[in-house]
């Protein structure tokens, strides 16, 4: 269960394009955002222990140079105390310091480039009207859901053909944990590289 949430922007202030984190990842190349983090919202999750906190790494496979930063917000890690802006290549969750906000996370949902879950992949913990805030849309070929750590019965997430829930939708609609989609561009979905929003409801 996470103990911990980051959210990652390409841009200072918590601007442009960003990527949820929620658990070790050795290479961020896989969610296409190496070397190009300027600001980090950390959030506590459901499991969260006093002393949790994220190290981000400058070199790939959790190398080199390294900055620990716990539950909080940082608009600008350019600049001292940090100066570590455009330098992560990898991050690591160090259970084991404690202001910033909690999330609630109902479903967990991992869309991927590529069939059979396969290439760059984005995690959505929350509703997303623009998957280009992901860096991601019209990309989506296959992809899960997960229970989150606060899921309750009826939550389920639906993925539309354009941004801000519009155009056409990914049926039969309501999906929930469990599902695996190893190829949406095969029948019942054809619906392989359209989705541009994500909503999370209950339904």
């Amino acid at each position: 269960m996470a103990r911990l949430f980051a959210k990652i922007y390409k841009n200072s202030g918590y601007q442009g394009t960003y990527r949820w984190l929620r658990r070790d990842i050795g290479d961020f190349q896989q969610i296409g955002f190496n070397d190009k983090v300027s600001s980090i919202i950390i959030y506590k999750g459901n499991h969260y222990q006093e002393g949790d906190y994220i190290r981000f790494h400058q070199n790939v496979g959790y190398g080199g140079g390294y900055l620990d930063l716990e539950p909080g917000y940082y608009p600008n890690i350019h600049v001292q105390p940090f100066s570590f802006g455009d330098k992560i290549s990898s991050a690591s969750f160090n259970p084991n310091v404690a202001t910033g906000s909690s999330k609630i996370v109902r479903l967990w949902i991992r869309i991927y480039q590529n069939i059979n879950y396969g290439g760059q992949f984005r995690d959505i913990l929350g509703n997303e009207r623009k998957l280009s805030n992901l860096g991601f849309n019209d990309k989506v070929s296959s992809l899960k859901v997960y229970a989150g750590e606060d899921y309750l019965a009826g939550w389920v997430g639906d993925f539309y053909q354009h941004a801000n829930y519009s155009g056409g939708m990914l049926q039969p609609g309501g999906f929930g944990p469990g599902t695996r989609i190893p190829k949406l561009s095969v029948a019942p979905y054809s619906f392989n590289d359209v989705i541009s929003s994500v909503k999370i409801h209950q339904e």
